[in-house]
């Protein structure tokens, strides 16, 4: 598959709120070490990371205890329709002790099932951690999720309880639908569910095994969960997975990035979700490109970006907001949710097949009112936000990769961090994040932003990662590394005096 070069920018959409080297041994992180008293951050730099094989998907401050690590080991992915079967695990939860040198590995293995697990996100609240996985059963094959409360001590291993989530079930938004779980591949359900924290509140967002989008939300008091109310949100998407067509790594995740979830809390206990659903009352038949999209799935369709928000009080109604987001599956990518007081950010990408913009897509901003961006960069995604009260908003991801015109093959690509002020039509570049960030051979991009008391900043993700056809001869290729910088803020928002 020939691959040129085009231009695809991120989109990123702000909407008011009045409304995820296949080799035999997976690369593991030093034993368990018994850390220091915890002590006050007073330089962020000791925070500082390198993980060898292992790119980091999310980070979480746990305050003076240092940061909660989701790593993942890279895997090689269908190829030409053909599944690639493995029992790797992929992804590790880390905990990285400011005084310690290296990370250590906390191990998720629940007691209730056997059945392989994949974790699908991390999330702190105070000073413990929490941790969101899924599995599939094989007789008969569905797919169940579970949590795990992760409680950090200072004396030696965290001590880890497990709890299984009941199926769940709705009738209504269930019925006439294929079995989701049919489709499923071990890593399309790595990112089927998040977690998110408010208070002494925990929400698990997730599909169920057809792809109906819940939520169950839980109050924590000491060991004690206490179950809240379960509630469905959105009806599946009818879009089964077929495969690449070509190549061995989805960089962009472009095939599974249509079942993943996103969820966050406002600070008056609000719980947001954002996915991407399709409209039952729209139809897209133009051809988009010159390879038909039927090749990656068994149907295409518009795409609309669905932001719920779910009170907290149960009795209180369910609001959705609707906004178009773009192309069919694959070329409309929702990576990230973000809210504040009063706005609600959810950040991606958008490719465009238009005559005029041969690939070009625009950035759009919407606080009512259309707004664009433009990275002046050959391709771009938006995969991080950040935003601290009474400062810029931090955007990060990758740009400067190529992807071919006509189909998904991606090459190349640079991690940013760039300053976004609200309503601004471009980004300010910050160097100092990403200063001491190499990236020897290959693709890399900023995956996480993370904050310790406004304070902190801490910014995380890949470096020397694989392209599409990377490994397509040699699965060795197939590999990646992780970082984590962090920073004052005033470091980053505090201008250089002339």
């Amino acid at each position: 598959m020939p691959n040129k070069t085009i231009i695809s920018l991120s989109l990123l959409i702000t909407i008011a709120a009045c409304n995820q080297h296949n080799s035999n041994k997976t690369p593991v992180a030093p034993a368990v070490t018994t850390p220091p008293v915890a002590t006050k951050l007073t330089d962020p730099r000791t925070l500082d990371t390198n993980l060898k094989g292992l790119p980091v998907v999310k980070i979480q401050s746990l305050g003076n205890k240092g940061i909660l690590i989701l790593a993942e080991k890279l895997r090689l992915d269908d190829y030409n329709g053909l599944p690639v079967l493995t029992s790797e695990h992929g992804r590790q939860i880390l905990w990285k002790h400011p005084d310690l040198t290296e990370p250590t590995a906390i191990s998720i293995k629940p007691d209730f099932t056997q059945d392989t697990i994949y974790i699908t996100d991390i999330a702190v609240l105070g000073e413990s951690a929490f941790a969101s996985f899924t599995y599939l059963t094989s007789t008969p094959k569905t797919l169940e999720h579970g949590l795990a409360h992760i409680t950090l001590n200072d004396t030696g291993e965290p001590k880890i309880e497990y709890h299984a989530i009941p199926k769940a079930e709705f009738p209504d938004l269930d019925q006439q639908v294929d079995i989701f779980a049919m489709s499923y591949k071990y890593f399309d359900t790595m990112n089927v569910s998040r977690i998110a924290t408010h208070g002494n509140q925990l929400a698990l967002v997730a599909r169920n095994n057809v792809g109906t989008l819940f939520t169950d939300r839980f109050t924590i008091s000491g060991d004690q969960w206490i179950p809240g109310a379960r509630q469905s949100l959105l009806k599946p998407i009818v879009a089964m997975r077929v495969g690449l067509t070509g190549g061995t790594y989805d960089v962009m995740n472009e095939l599974t990035s249509v079942y993943h979830v996103h969820v966050t809390f406002q600070n008056d206990g609000t719980l947001v979700v954002a996915s991407l659903t399709e409209s039952d009352d729209i139809t897209l038949t133009k051809e988009f490109g010159t390879e038909a999209l039927t090749d990656y799935y068994e149907r295409r369709s518009g795409l609309y970006a669905a932001v719920t928000k779910v009170p907290s009080l149960p009795d209180q109604p369910i609001n959705t907001n609707w906004q178009y987001w773009g192309n069919p599956i694959g070329d409309s990518q929702l990576q990230s949710l973000t809210a504040t007081d009063n706005e609600i950010f959810l950040t991606g990408l958008s490719r465009s097949f238009s005559a005029s913009d041969k690939g070009r897509s625009i950035v759009r901003v919407s606080t009512g009112v259309k707004g664009y961006i433009d990275p002046k960069k050959q391709s771009a995604s938006a995969q991080a936000f950040l935003c601290l009260k009474d400062k810029p908003c931090l955007i990060g991801g990758s740009w400067n990769w190529a992807q071919n015109p006509e189909g998904m093959s991606i090459s190349g690509g640079e991690a940013y961090v760039a300053t976004y002020e609200r309503g601004a039509t471009d980004l300010k570049v910050d160097p100092k994040f990403l200063a001491t960030v190499t990236s020897e051979n290959g693709r890399s991009e900023v995956r996480s932003f993370t904050s310790h008391k406004d304070d902190i900043i801490c910014a995380a993700g890949m470096t020397n990662g694989p392209s599409t056809h990377t490994a397509d001869s040699d699965s060795t290729l197939m590999k990646g590394d992780g970082f984590i910088r962090c920073l004052f803020a005033e470091e980053i928002f505090t201008a250089p005096k002339p």
